[in-house]
């Protein structure tokens, strides 16, 4: 994989950077505020991971039948899937929360 925007899964490597790169959104995310009123430079940073899971979670779902003989890749392709479902659930209310903290600003907000 050559960067962010080239996800293309041909190795068990290559599930690792996935992993990788997952575990790094994870570990940003967690020192984020998901209730705070984020910049747009931050929403339009975060709509770009967005588009990098969604590719991610496509070359996951492909490489399963490519790694069928390797349970171990394959138990790292569903840890993957299942990480990648948390991050972009987090990703989703931090834009929603934001976006719900700008209209009522001042407000509390129980769901945020």
């Amino acid at each position: 994989m050559a960067n962010l925007g080239d996800i293309k899964i041909e190795t068990a490597i290559d599930v690792d950077e996935v992993l990788d790169h997952i575990k790094d959104l994870e570990t940003g995310l967690n020192d984020s505020n998901a209730g705070a009123i984020l910049d747009g430079w931050m929403v339009t940073r975060l709509n770009v991971n967005l588009d990098w899971i969604s590719a991610s979670r496509s070359e996951l779902q492909e490489s399963k039948s490519k790694f069928k003989d390797d349970s171990e890749t394959t138990k790292k392709v569903e840890i993957g899937l299942n990480k990648l479902h948390a991050v972009e659930t987090k990703i989703r209310l931090m834009i929603r929360c934001s976006n719900e903290l700008k209209v009522k600003q001042g407000q509390e907000n129980g769901n945020c």
